[in-house]
């Protein structure tokens, strides 16, 4: 009577220590995840898709199942944002590393950030004050762009000196004299 083949090396199981997946048997040295080869007796662990074991990483990777924080097995609870999957924890402001699951969130480049980070980093500031322009504001374009809060425009309009210039630029100011 003929031994049973293992299912990887297709040689006689014999006398040999051999382990049983759901629908296979193997050597012992033989049960190796079909994507990395690491050997799954001492792992502990495996999990199958279409008949093949795997370890408990490359079949999250198979599954699409890993965090986009952490580069780690995605198991237990998880979020997906950004067309990515995280673990709560990781899931943080890409400037800051305040945690942002459960929170709202801006994205740029498809990275996410906290409010304050966002408006800092991305958003037009005020030539006066030189905070963001969240709401409404104004534009005068002529002669050079400039950016208000509706607020900043009157006190512009009433004293021109208080702009301030922009980070890394210098802000000049020219006065016409009027003609006698």
């Amino acid at each position: 009577m003929a031994s049973t083949p293992c299912a990887k090396c297709n040689e006689p199981l014999g006398t040999r220590a051999s382990v049983s997946s759901s629908t296979k048997t193997y050597h012992q040295e033989c049960m190796s995840c079909h994507s990395c080869g690491k050997n799954l007796v001492t792992e502990g662990t495996y999990f199958e898709d279409e008949g093949l074991p795997y370890c408990e990483y490359d079949f999250c990777v198979l599954r699409g199942l890993i965090c986009a924080g952490c580069d780690k097995a995605v198991t237990g609870s998880y979020i997906t944002q950004l067309g990515k999957n995280w673990h709560p924890e990781h899931f943080k402001c890409a400037a800051c590393a305040t945690p942002l699951a459960g929170q709202t969130f801006y994205t740029q480049d498809n990275a996410p950030y906290c409010k304050p980070d966002y408006l800092d980093l991305f958003v037009d500031k005020c030539d006066v004050c030189q905070t963001p322009l969240e709401d409404e504001y104004m534009q005068l374009k002529e002669p050079q762009l400039l950016q208000f809060h509706t607020h900043c425009y009157k006190a512009y309009v009433k004293d021109p000196s208080v702009l301030k210039p922009k980070r890394g630029q210098s802000l000049f100011v020219f006065w016409r004299s009027q003609p006698n």
